[in-house]
């Protein structure tokens, strides 16, 4: 187990694993349900940088990856951009039987679908992802090229003629989706916030300073409005902090009694990761 303190809204000592339990993935579906719930999940250096010697890996700690792996493990479907699944070299997500156990106890698929956006279907077919059978991919692009065979479970969406806005992407590419884990990268994270999708963050800060040369949390590239979040949550352990966000005005999942009647544990000791 992986200890944080809990320093908002009461002061309380935890397991890592309570910051998922906060979140409530499986109970989500954004009002009016034509779009998934939406919850970015990043992690930044202390001057606002996303990688470390190229990868956002070299920035966490223990805690961190108990909050990542933990949120993975309850999301219907991971989002993510080209870049990162390049740089990151994605492989099928949830691997662990732990992990697995406890998406068949919240009646959720062996693993979440990965939900790749990209505009000109440029992908890195040949990282672990795309070569593994077993992993499903939803390729959401406004292009008419045709990808080739590929040995993962990948099928193509593409929005309305004449739409170019990644709503319209979710909102055709995500049937059967309720929750989405955002995992990158700045771009992907500009767009949600310019198009008003992001309904939650989670956001774990480490404590150092990269420097210049590392990439940015959300990219300079991609103009968005002021958008203004409530903190719902502030934790820290080991020098890290971790903050979970709600956008303003959204209310709360289920209540802690009722995620524990679905998975038998007692309200308050948290989610495995």
């Amino acid at each position: 187990m992986t200890r944080v303190k809990r320093l908002f809204p009461e002061p309380a000592e935890l397991d890592a694993s309570a910051i998922v339990a906060a979140v409530d993935l499986p109970s989500r579906r954004r009002a009016g349900g034509e779009l998934p719930h939406v919850v970015a999940c990043w992690i930044a250096s202390a001057d606002g940088r996303s990688t470390l010697a190229g990868r956002s890996s070299g920035l966490g700690n223990a805690a961190d990856r108990t909050v990542f792996r933990g949120l993975r493990a309850e999301a219907d479907a991971i989002l993510v951009g080209t870049g990162t699944l390049a740089i990151e070299r994605y492989r099928r997500p949830v691997r662990s039987p732990e992990q697995r156990a406890r998406r068949a106890a919240l009646g959720l698929a062996e693993a979440p679908a990965v939900l790749v956006v990209t505009r000109e279907l440029s992908l890195p077919v040949e990282i672990p992802l795309f070569q593994d059978p077993a992993a499903e991919v939803r390729v959401l692009t406004w292009s008419d090229a045709e990808l080739p065979r590929l040995p993962a479970q990948v099928s193509v969406t593409r929005p309305p003629p004449g739409s170019r806005d990644l709503r319209s992407a979710l909102a055709v590419g995500s049937a059967g989706i309720r929750s989405i884990v955002c995992e990158g990268g700045p771009t992907l994270l500009g767009l949600l916030l310019a198009e008003d999708l992001l309904d939650e963050l989670v956001v774990t800060v480490a404590p150092v300073f990269v420097g210049a040369g590392e990439r940015p949390v959300i990219a300079d590239s991609v103009a968005h409005p002021l958008r203004r979040f409530q903190l719902a949550a502030m934790y820290a352990g080991d020098g890290y902090v971790f903050a979970h966000y709600r956008r303003d005005g959204l209310t709360t999942g289920s209540s802690a009694a009722a995620r524990s009647a679905r998975s038998g544990r007692p309200p308050g000791t948290g989610r495995s990761g």
